[in-house]
């Protein structure tokens, strides 16, 4: 509670100044909001995090003011599949009407087509077919 206190006292980006290196969600939504994405945009989470309600990796979607509509909730094992399977999965959250992807990995570190915001966490794009 707290935290959103902050939030609607300062902006973001001096926020992430402020929190640097202590809570990295903060950091990487500041990234996050360098993207072409806008308040009520429809993202897809891939997280571990259970339900998409909230939480330290929904905290990232909910500072842009982003709607999480649909989730993968094993970060880990989407990035050790073959990329068929990611290209599939990501077709997938694509066609629920995701505008992008957020990733929160617990291991397994992604591959450069996915673009780090920092702290660990990751974004994509999901531009329609």
């Amino acid at each position: 509670m707290f935290t959103n206190v902050l939030c609607a006292a300062w902006n973001i980006p001096e926020l992430a100044r402020i929190n640097a290196g202590y809570y990295p969600p903060i950091s990487a939504a500041a990234a996050l909001q360098k993207e072409r994405l806008n308040p009520g945009d429809k993202i897809a989470l891939i997280s571990s995090e259970a339900e998409a309600m909230i939480g330290r990796d929904t905290f990232v979607a909910n500072l842009n003011k982003l709607q999480i509509i649909s989730q993968v909730t094993d970060p880990d094992a989407f990035l050790q599949s073959s990329k068929d399977a990611q290209a599939r999965t990501l077709d997938m959250l694509r066609s629920t009407g995701a505008k992008a992807a957020l990733l929160f990995p617990v291991v397994v570190t992604p591959d450069a087509s996915w673009n780090a915001l920092g702290g660990g966490y990751f974004y994509k794009p999901l531009p329609p077919p």
